[in-house]
């Protein structure tokens, strides 16, 4: 489900008057349930308001009682201020508070609480997590229930990642260990993009560990530690950034490259792109091993290097590296 476009379609629906069932996310934490208003405020650049259920009083959600002739009045709770955006209430099926509940019943039944009505353009939105979850919750009643939207919140691994790549430009490294790994939708994405940042910036390891919970503070040092780019994902496309491959993956991946162009018979033109670009960053060293291995193929068999060649030719495999191969390669090895 795309999750980012329901959102939107309620937000917009909202602002035609449109009467609404309130919509209740529900999955397991970390899964980014949270993290979907604060991105879709953003981007349209609207105003949100987050309440943690299990955590407000009852006076945030009622606003401070006073009397005027006798009469106990309530002021205006500060969210109900808002003029337009999302007010997001989190951690709904964990309110204990039974003035709280009643308040925000009071909210998504009439808009309004204590007589201090919500603007109509504003959006309500609920979370919570999932009842089978290890976090303690509240079974909602069904007053609460028959008002709102219940929509699973279980974005796969795949999924999340490539929403949170659509969002922001992220950074190659986090991009490349973030398809490598499924303990990342368990943790903030967020949070590991600031400490890879300085990261970046200290260039020491070793500060991690301050930084990141312990699971993935292992996986991602390790692929700090190894870079343990595949073959598999080169031409695929997958590692965006060619200058991230180390000197000791690219002699592990070069004599991929070479089996990859000695089996096929046709390439995709993406495929031989993403070689190309491989080979553009190897290093001297990796690039001389490459055409050794081309003069071994030739000189093994002339008859099928020179087919070889003529199929290269059409695909132009090597043109990127024309003059490093006039250079360095003799001439009956020129492919």
């Amino acid at each position: 489900m795309d999750y980012f476009k329901l959102l939107d379609d309620h937000y917009q629906a909202q602002q035609t008057g449109m009467q609404l069932l309130t919509l209740f996310l529900q999955g397991k934490r970390g899964c980014g349930k949270t993290q979907l208003p604060k991105d879709y405020c953003k981007k349209h650049k609207l105003d949100l308001t987050i309440m943690n259920c299990a955590a407000i009083e009852s006076s945030d959600m009622t606003g401070l009682p006073t009397k005027d002739n006798m009469i106990v009045k309530y002021a205006k709770p500060h969210f109900l201020n808002q003029g337009s955006g999302i007010i997001f209430f989190d951690e709904v099926n964990r309110i204990t508070d039974t003035d709280v509940k009643s308040a925000l019943l009071s909210l998504l039944v009439d808009r309004e609480i204590n007589g201090h009505k919500l603007n109509p353009s504003v959006l309500i939105l609920t979370a919570g997590n999932c009842n089978s979850d290890e976090y303690e919750t509240v079974e909602l009643d069904e007053a609460f229930s028959d008002r709102l939207i219940t929509v699973p919140f279980n974005r796969s691994h795949s999924d999340w990642i490539e929403y949170q790549r659509s969002l922001r430009k992220m950074n190659p490294l986090l991009a490349y260990f973030t398809q490598n790994t499924k303990s990342i939708e368990k943790y903030s994405l967020r949070r590991l993009e600031r400490t890879l940042d300085f990261y970046e910036f200290s260039g020491n390891v070793e500060y991690l560990t301050h930084y990141l919970s312990s699971p993935l503070m292992v996986a991602f040092s390790e692929f700090l530690n190894n870079k343990l780019f595949t073959f598999t994902d080169l031409i695929k496309g997958k590692i965006e950034d060619m200058s991230l491959i180390d000197s000791t993956s690219q002699k592990k991946l070069i004599f991929n490259c070479i089996e990859f162009l000695e089996k096929k018979d046709e390439f995709k033109p993406q495929e031989i792109n993403n070689i190309k670009a491989f080979f553009s960053i190897c290093s001297a060293e990796v690039k001389q091993t490459l055409f050794n291995e081309l003069r071994r193929m030739s000189s093994n068999d002339v008859v099928f290097f020179n087919k070889r060649k003529e199929l290269w030719k059409k695909y132009h495999v090597f043109s990127e590296m024309e003059e490093y191969r006039d250079n360095f390669v003799d001439q009956h090895t020129k492919v």
